[in-house]
This record gives C-alpha cells, structure tokens and sequence, in this order.
C-alpha cells in the first residue's frame, strides 16, 4: 500500500529514525529534514536524501512530522501540497502542524470516520489530515526507548560501586 510513495519526514532524532525505517522497510521513498547538522549527518550516512521541505512538497505523498517543534508544516506548504497528500503528527508537540490556520471559511473540513478529515481547498485540491494533527498513538515505542536510555544510566549509577 506504501510502496513507491514518496515520504517526507520532519526531524530526524528517534522517533524520525523509526518512522523513516518503518517506512523504507514498506517500500517507500523517503526523504528527511532536519535541522541539527550532526543529525542530518546521521540521515544521510543512513542512506536517506536529507531536503527542506519546501524543495518536496509538492511532490511526496506523505508527510510525516517528528520534531517536536511548533509549526513544522505551515498553511504555506500545505497550499503547495499536491492534491491527496496525507498530513499526520508523531512528533511530542500537538503544534508541529499549523492546523488553527486551516480553519478558515473558503477551505471545507470533511470528516471521512474517526481521525480522519480531508480538507478541501476552493480550486478542488484536498489533503487528507490525521487525528487533526495530535498525536494520538500513546505510549509509543519511541517514547519507551527514550525512557529506556534514560532510567539504566540512572540505575546503573545508583547501584554499581565507583572506585
């Protein structure tokens, strides 16, 4: 179903390397931006073309945000997006995605089921936007790995003698 799309994905730290590989593993083409140099770095010694976004956003088929920031995709680039372009959130931040700017009164808001809206501009075009941006999947695998690499430092510390 994946196979052959074209997939943009936003930021690069550890949930970015996971989607970026669940996606490759799917067979899709992925590309990568980042805006830490050691990270894009990594990305690309990865094997993965590390872009800005405006350079492929009119033609990926998915983007996939993963930062942590706020405002990673903006009305902008949705506007320049081609016409079915999937929209979804797996960063920590429910900001990466400007969505408060899609809610104007030329653009209509459809909800197809649960999670799922498709956003119609006036000339026809439409984007489909996940869970209206939020990150939703709780607790994630990313998320455990992270507290993981956190807490056995942590106790390692706590219970081994130092000389």
């Amino acid at each position: 179903m994946f196979g052959g799309k074209q997939v943009v994905v936003c930021g690069y730290g550890d949930v970015g390397k996971g989607c970026a590989q669940a996606l490759r593993g799917q067979g899709c083409i992925v590309y990568i931006t980042e805006v830490d140099p050691i990270c894009a770095l990594q990305a690309a010694m990865d094997g993965y073309r590390v872009v800005r976004l405006p350079e492929v956003v009119r033609s990926v088929d998915v983007v996939v945000t993963a930062t942590g920031n706020k405002n990673v995709v903006t009305r902008d680039h949705m506007n320049r997006m081609k016409n079915g372009c999937i929209v979804c959130n797996m960063g920590h931040s429910c900001s990466e995605i400007d969505v408060s700017s899609l809610h104007t009164p030329e653009l209509t808001w459809e909800r197809v089921r649960s999670q799922v809206d498709h956003i119609i501009w006036p000339d026809g075009k439409m984007i489909i936007l996940l869970a209206e941006g939020r990150l939703r999947q709780q607790p994630d695998l990313a998320t455990t790995h992270r507290r993981k690499q956190i807490l056995v430092p942590r106790a390692i510390f706590w219970t081994e003698p130092f000389y």
